[in-house]
């Protein structure tokens, strides 16, 4: 009991950037997801394994949103779970989210002021040029869509193979990226055999009847991928 707790401590108190390098699994959704009511959907696929979650509602005005951000940090209280919202600078400001996702096309500077010295910044890559001009100023990638999402260009499984090739940041280092885009535990395989640690989901754990399960079958899928390339694995709190 006392190692666990400690453990629960020392999580507990890791920054933001070490949480990022731990997260595996993201949950991007709406305010109204189809499974149910936002916390409790969200509570259900954290306990499922998602480490990551991402508010994505463009229909949403700011207030709506903050108040969504904030039922759901207080829901995960205490967790290590990053909470953040899609948009652009102004999104974030105001909310109680640790990171800000651009788009493909979105400015960092505002968006860096914005966050704070602290806040985390993602953004999506959809073709090599992307993923090459987005890895240099921002903490982590989504890359795709691998199968289905409003952009297709160069996604698919092939980006997902490049970004496992060359997804470095500014410094030369590799930064963590998610790929998205249609992945359902049904084909998160493929995703994985592709060179992906690291997946977002969307519809597949929001509109299921069981969103923690489905989120567990992911999680369990990308934890056996990362046990068969543990030189690649999440940096764990040492």
């Amino acid at each position: 009991m006392p190692g666990t707790l400690y453990a629960g401590v020392m999580t507990a108190l890791l920054g933001l950037a070490a949480r990022l390098q731990m997260s595996t699994l993201c949950l991007v959704t709406d305010l109204t997801p189809r499974a149910g009511e936002l916390v409790d959907v969200v509570v259900s696929a954290v306990a499922g394994g998602v480490d990551m979650v991402q508010i994505r509602d463009s229909d949403a005005d700011h207030e709506a949103l903050a108040e969504g951000v904030a039922a759901i940090a207080d829901a995960l209280a205490g967790s290590q779970v990053l909470l953040g919202v899609h948009g652009v600078a102004a999104t974030v400001e105001g909310t109680r989210a640790d990171v800000l996702h651009l788009s493909a096309e979105g400015y960092p500077g505002p968006a860096r002021t914005a966050l704070g010295p602290h806040g985390l910044l993602g953004r999506s890559a959809h073709d090599v040029a992307q993923l090459e001009r987005a890895a240099a100023d921002c903490d982590y990638l989504f890359i795709g869509p691998v199968w289905s999402g409003p952009v297709r260009r160069q996604g698919g499984l092939e980006l997902v193979g490049r970004a496992a090739l060359d997804c470095r940041g500014h410094d030369d280092r590799p930064i963590p990226w998610f790929a998205a885009g249609g992945i359902t535990a049904h084909n998160v395989g493929r995703v994985l055999e592709a060179g992906a640690r690291r997946v977002a989901v969307g519809r597949a754990v929001t509109a299921a009847s069981d969103p923690g399960e489905v989120a567990r079958q992911i999680s369990r899928a990308v934890g056996r991928a990362w046990l068969d390339d543990p030189l690649t694995g999440p940096v764990q709190p040492g």
